[in-house]
């Protein structure tokens, strides 16, 4: 029979083992041969797709960074108090040469900051304009200031700048087509933020081309921007024909790539939409013979082995899945079973492989572990409440025979009345005590039987016990088990104020600590040393009668309440004794 269960087990775990690495096999040679087949026609344009999309993405970032850059430094002459004092000085035509110096001054460091600027315009109030350049001839038409599309939009931005082409034409260069990106802000007065001049800072369209080149020398690609109207910002330095095909057809500018070609060539076309205004930034790139074959030999052969690798990874992991990870779990089930939580595991209903059986195996076990312990428990509890009961009947028996013996005396001295009075003392403590049959009475209960029990212990030693209670009125109502503070009493008049000269005073504190009610008995008795405190506490004593309430309440409180250690003694010879009991909160009653 073990041989059979054997033979069956090694049977489906090899066969799901072929099963797995068959597939892996097929899947790795037919993916091998379209990766050859598939990747050679596409990975090249992808790559650029990719690298485009990106470059262009870093390019709008860059020429963000420097028109902001710009913006700055705009925000220094708005800020820069010998200009503010000089535009606001100006209300006339006529140029005073010394604050002229003045604004030339300003706007010649700001051209000096940045290599990119080419020129930067002031014009005030009245129109004059002050200006600083680095080469060529320029022109500026005072009588297009007004006019130029922008003005209306830059007046309504109160002092914040905006980036238009060209200047809208106010500024231009003579004798040649070149172009510039021109960065306007009107200055406001800081006292009255009226508008006291306009400022133009102008980037030359080689400045932008140069850097343009320099980032797609690699791959001989061209950076261009054109606006919404599809006019140019940056002109493409080569490819121009294409370029001009391109953005007559407006079904390929919805695409984010495109593939163009002419008679000798094909190219790639990437466009992203700027962050600068609402213009495009667009590149343009020859996919040619020899960038096919390196991107072919380096994107290729190092992915096919790349994959084939990947698939014994696959396989190595959907033999974990398959295997490995159901037996992983189980152990982790196996480890809460160890912690003492019995946790069954969740069983599939598609599955009657072996590591199913051992899963209903492991849940059959755990089912009969919990019954055991259940049952265990059920025992437990019948044994506790055994115990408890044979305890409490040790006790107040105990505390009867006391009191009947001293009812007894009285009677043989003929003292029938104090006799009279402790059998009415008893009644009353029976009657508080036994609580109809109740195993549980509030504290108030408990402290009228110590009170009884005190009264009739008075009558008997002529009231040698002075009682003082301190109990915490919020606690009063709280329940407890009955009879665990009488045996406490007991003991300190028996072996403690008894043989005392004098009267002795027993003093009982409660108060509530968080979930526990503390109980402090105090006497001022004769107290016991060490040695003997320990001998009550482990009811090792040599008289069976002497330290039977202490560990009678100690056990008592121990099994009901499940607290170990319920009672500490603290005692000193000849000074008296502390006992504190700890009790755990039950409900009013």
């Amino acid at each position: 029979m073990k041989q059979q269960i054997k033979t069956k087990y090694s049977f489906k775990i090899r066969t799901k083992i072929i099963i797995a690495y068959s597939i892996v096999l097929i899947l790795s040679s037919i993916l091998t041969f379209l990766v050859f087949n598939i990747m050679s026609a596409y990975i090249l344009q992808a790559e650029i797709e990719k690298g485009t999309d990106q470059t262009l993405a870093a390019m709008d970032k860059s020429l963000k960074s420097i028109f902001t850059q710009i913006q700055s430094l705009s925000d220094l002459i708005f800020f820069d108090p010998n200009m503010q004092q000089s535009l606001n000085a100006i209300d006339t035509k006529e140029i005073n040469f010394k604050k002229q110096a003045s604004i030339t001054k300003s706007i010649t460091n700001m051209l000096l900051s940045e290599e990119y600027i080419s020129s930067v315009y002031l014009f005030d109030r009245s129109n004059n304009y002050y200006q600083s350049y680095r080469s060529g001839d320029y022109s500026v038409s005072i009588k297009n200031l007004t006019k130029a599309p922008w003005y209306t939009q830059v007046e309504e931005l109160k002092g914040e700048g905006m980036i238009v082409s060209n200047s809208g034409g106010v500024i231009k260069k003579r004798n040649t087509n070149e172009m510039f990106i021109s960065v306007i802000q009107n200055i406001m007065s800081v006292s009255t933020y009226q508008k006291i001049g306009t400022l133009i800072i102008n980037v030359d369209e080689k400045k932008l081309q140069g850097y343009f080149f320099e980032i797609g020398k690699e791959y001989q690609s061209e950076f261009f921007i054109v606006d919404g109207n599809s006019n140019y910002i940056v002109r493409p330095t080569r490819y121009q024909d294409i370029v001009d095909q391109y953005l007559l057809d407006k079904t390929k500018r919805n695409k984010k790539f495109s593939v163009i070609k002419d008679k000798h060539s094909k190219f790639i076309i990437s466009e992203i939409e700027s962050t600068l205004s609402d213009w495009a930034m667009i590149s343009i790139t020859p996919i040619t013979t020899n960038i096919l074959t390196n991107t072919i030999r380096n994107a290729l052969y190092i992915p096919v082995v790349v994959i084939n690798f990947i698939f014994i990874f696959i396989c190595a992991i959907y033999l974990t899945k398959l295997i490995f990870n159901p037996l992983h779990r189980m152990e982790g089930y196996m480890h809460l079973v160890e912690k003492g939580e019995f946790v069954k595991i969740p069983l599939a209903t598609d599955s009657n492989d072996e590591i199913m059986k051992l899963k209903r195996g492991f849940n059959q076990m755990v089912t009969a572990i919990e019954k055991l312990i259940e049952e265990i428990k059920v025992e437990q509890r019948i044994i506790r409440k055994n115990e408890l009961d044979l305890i409490q009947a040790q006790v107040n028996p105990h505390f009867l025979y006391n009191t009947l013996d001293a009812v007894s005396a009285l009677n043989l001295i003929g003292d029938n009345e104090r006799a009279y009075e402790v059998v009415q003392q008893l009644g009353n403590f029976y009657r508080n005590s036994l609580g109809s049959g109740r195993d549980m009475i509030t504290i108030e209960e408990e402290l009228d039987c110590i009170e009884s029990y005190i009264a009739i212990l008075n009558i008997r030693y002529d009231n040698k016990i002075k009682l003082v209670m301190d109990v915490e009125q919020a606690v009063m109502k709280l329940r407890i088990l009955k009879l665990i503070l009488q045996p406490i009493i007991e003991n300190a008049v028996y072996h403690g104020i008894r043989y005392k000269h004098g009267q002795g005073t027993i003093c009982i504190q409660g108060y509530r600590d968080d979930d526990e009610v503390i109980f402090i008995v105090t006497d001022d008795g004769m107290g016991m040393s060490e040695d003997k405190i320990e001998e009550v506490l482990d009811y090792r004593t040599d008289n069976a009668k002497k330290g039977f309430g202490v560990y009678s309440a100690m056990q008592r409180i121990a099994l009901f309440y499940s607290i170990e250690k319920p009672i500490t003694i603290i005692s000193e010879p000849e000074w008296g004794t502390e006992i504190t009991i700890r009790v755990k909160v039950m409900e009013e009653a």
